[in-house]
Parts: structure tokens; C-alpha cells; sequence
């Protein structure tokens, strides 16, 4: 959706269904603190919420600690999600 607002459109984040996790760290200059806050008070299924240790924005992509502290962690709850989706 193309907007051409100066703002962007608020969108009601309290109707957001799925499971969500947060990964964060106050060296991100990008996330900032009170936008975290403001996402773990809004979202109503916050299935996990990790403040890490000195990441910039950049290093969740390139960041050497990246696989073992974020990706590692996200592929052991998507095969966990799979396994319990297929005994149900």
C-alpha cells in the first residue's frame, strides 16, 4: 500500500493473532526502548520477549553471536510449532 503521508498509518497492533517475539537490544539504535515497551504492552500474544546484549541493527543480519543468541533459538520454536501442528 502506497500512502504518500508524511506518517505512517496506525494500525490497531492489539489485533495482531499469531505468536510474536521480540528480539531487541538498547545498542540498536533503531528499536527504540520505548517503542519496545510500547509493542510488549500492545501486542496481546507476545510469545517471547529477548533483550540482547550489545546488537546493533546491522549485526542481526552480519553479527557473528547472530546465529547462536537469535537464529538458533528462532529455528528450534518453528520446529517445535511444526511438531505440535502435527500431533494436534
Amino acid at each position: 500500500m502506497i500512502s504518500f503521508q508524511s506518517t505512517p498509518p496506525q494500525y490497531d497492533l492489539s489485533q495482531v493473532a499469531v505468536p510474536t517475539y521480540l528480539y531487541h537490544s538498547p545498542a540498536d539504535l533503531l528499536a527504540d526502548p520505548e517503542d519496545v515497551q510500547f509493542l510488549l504492552k500492545t501486542l496481546p500474544r507476545v510469545a517471547d520477549n529477548v533483550k540482547l546484549r550489545d546488537f546493533n541493527h546491522i549485526d542481526f543480519v552480519y553479527g557473528l553471536r547472530a546465529g547462536a543468541e537469535i537464529y538458533d533459538k528462532i529455528i528450534r520454536e518453528i520446529k517445535d510449532h511444526e511438531s505440535n501442528t502435527i500431533r494436534a
